[in-house]
């Protein structure tokens, strides 16, 4: 009788861990691609503007410095969701 209500009780916890993960998948994609577009987006700009140099690197170096405080930004919200995704399925992994 025991293990019948320890059974039911895992399947539930199941339904609904599946559950949540339905709801919450399409958000974290949308996010991980955005932040991943926006990264390679200002990587390439940045690469851009110094091969296509026509000025001193100091001139350059300061109309770009909004674009590397965005590089490390992005970077960070890109490694936080790719880290606490894999540290939740590693949790739940461990758990089950």
């Amino acid at each position: 009788m025991h293990f019948q209500q320890v059974r039911e009780f895992y399947a539930s916890a199941c339904d609904i861990a599946e559950s949540v993960n339905a709801v919450y998948f399409p958000v974290l994609l949308l996010s991980v691609t955005r932040s991943f577009t926006t990264l390679t987006h200002i990587l390439y700009y940045i690469l851009y503007s110094f091969i296509d140099q026509e000025t001193s690197y100091f001139c350059k170096f300061t109309e770009n410095e909004p674009y590397f405080v965005w590089l490390i930004y992005s970077s960070a919200i890109l490694m936080w969701l790719v880290l606490f995704t894999a540290f939740t399925a590693k949790e739940v992994n461990q758990n089950v």
